[in-house]
């Protein structure tokens, strides 16, 4: 008998983790990045990513945002 809870959290831990991977990845294109612009859109994308990891991991609504 297949547990689709157990199935549902590995599932949101696992794109959890790879949403971490593509902040930490635009964390260092901010870091490497030549022009303040392009180091602020490499940074929006970063934080945008962890938004969406925390709203995967604690279950937030889509439309929440994190301030």
């Amino acid at each position: 008998m297949k547990n689709e809870h157990v199935d549902t959290d590995l599932g949101q831990y696992h794109a959890a983790k790879a949403l971490l991977a593509l902040a930490q990845a635009e964390d260092r294109a901010a870091a490497a990045a030549a022009s303040p612009g392009e180091r602020a859109r490499h940074a929006a994308a970063c934080w945008m990513a962890l938004q969406e990891m925390w709203r995967l991991l604690f279950g937030l609504p889509a439309k929440e945002t994190l301030h």
